[in-house]
């Protein structure tokens, strides 16, 4: 129930302007059972945010993908279990996933950088885009969105298949974590 909480706020009040999550939450104030406190990290920013990027209005490629597809995980979770998500939630993947789509480059890629702000991807190099093409299947299979929408995304994931293929087949796979961009743990994960 605690996840359920937070993923209704994060939905209700964590989309950025582009359509796309933030990447991070950082309250001005902590509240403890015991103590409430300023947070130092709140300083300068508002609530929601970059992440690990310096630049306040971009957010990663990967971080997002990771969050679409743990909410639709989430949302076919409380199915299973004979209970349908809040529609907040199907609402704010479907905005993702729309952003996600609209962006995607020429070459197939989801890009690497986004501004949140002003939709458009500010950084193409990279390989954390990958998991785009996992939360865009989940979603399609969970039936999220008007036709529309899941009719674009099996051509989308097809031109991400192959955009990513030769650093997968090279073994060069990068970008995942938000602050790096050569080859981590992280990257294999992804792929």
């Amino acid at each position: 129930e605690v996840a359920c909480r937070v993923a209704a706020r994060i939905c209700r009040e964590g989309i950025s302007p582009s359509g796309l999550f933030w990447a991070d939450y950082v309250p001005a104030v902590v509240d403890t059972p015991n103590i409430t406190f300023p947070n130092p990290m709140a300083k300068d920013r508002g609530a929601y945010g970059s992440g690990w990027l310096s630049t306040p209005t971009w957010v990663h490629s990967r971080t997002i993908a990771d969050a679409c597809g743990h909410l639709a995980a989430m949302i076919r979770l409380r199915r299973e279990a004979g209970v349908e998500a809040p529609a907040e939630w199907a609402e704010a993947l479907n905005k993702n996933l729309w952003t996600a789509l609209d962006l995607q480059l020429e070459n197939g890629s989801y890009g690497q950088y986004y501004d949140a702000v002003r939709r458009k991807v500010v950084k193409e190099d990279g390989c954390g885009g990958l998991l785009w093409i996992p939360a865009l299947l989940s979603a399609l299979e969970l039936r999220i969105g008007a036709e529309s929408l899941r009719a674009r995304i099996i051509p989308s994931v097809m031109r991400a298949g192959a955009a990513y293929a030769p650093y997968v087949e090279r073994e060069y796979i990068w970008g995942a974590p938000e602050d790096n961009d050569s080859p981590t743990s992280e990257d294999g994960m992804n792929a």
